[in-house]
């Protein structure tokens, strides 16, 4: 008999523990997507699946509940960066399968590098920055450290306006910003198998 796999849904609010996602002892969970986002102000949790920001987390969350029968986890910032939407009201939705057959995490997302660490703007002046930025911590397990490129995005008022990919270096001098202007800034790491998560900034440039 053809057994079907339907999609199920879950939000979990910050600060919270993921409830009621779980699978039938004799099947394991397949996280298909999953996403951090951040609530507009006048949006209540629980009440609303409004955002206004997301941060992609299918892999992190992969990591931790692909080939369970639940997924248990507390969704806060240490599992989740602080930096990931910058509203004060953030909440996980995620989507699974439940299958017959044990399946660990996708290679995939085994296999990318994670996020880079101690992202820093330096030397800010009114149309002009230099960032720099270290490996992604090389004690974690789960991380495939041949990396060979880093992808860097800037944005202004939440629009991309500019996307770069370097090859393996550890500074970078971005230009043609405008005074007084509020700037985030996002590195990730890559290698043959694609880039990892995003580390992320925000500064301010000087006055003219």
């Amino acid at each position: 008999m053809k057994s079907f796999c339907f999609v199920q849904g879950s939000v979990t609010c910050h600060g919270n523990m993921i409830e009621n996602a779980n699978c039938p002892r004799d099947q394991y969970m397949v996280v298909k997507t999953a996403s951090y986002r951040g609530l507009p102000a006048i949006k209540t949790c629980g009440l609303s699946d409004d955002y206004s920001c997301e941060a992609d987390v299918t892999c992190l969350i992969k990591k931790q509940c692909d080939g369970q029968h639940e997924c248990r986890v507390t969704v806060d910032d240490n599992l989740f960066s602080e930096d990931s939407c910058s509203e004060s009201t953030k909440y996980l939705y995620f989507e699974y399968q439940c299958v017959n057959t044990i399946k660990s995490f996708s290679k995939t997302c085994a296999l990318v590098p994670d996020k880079p660490r101690n992202l820093t703007v330096t030397n800010i002046k009114s149309r002009s920055a230099e960032i720099s930025w270290l490996d992604p911590n090389p004690g974690n397990p789960w991380i495939q450290l041949n990396i060979t490129q880093f992808s860097i995005q800037v944005k202004k008022d939440d629009v991309l306006i500019l996307s770069a990919n370097t090859g393996k270096v550890y500074k970078y001098k971005l230009s043609d910003f405008t005074p007084y202007t509020m700037y985030e800034i996002s590195v990730a790491a890559g290698n043959t198998h694609g880039f990892g998560e995003e580390t992320n900034t925000w500064f301010l440039t000087s006055e003219e």
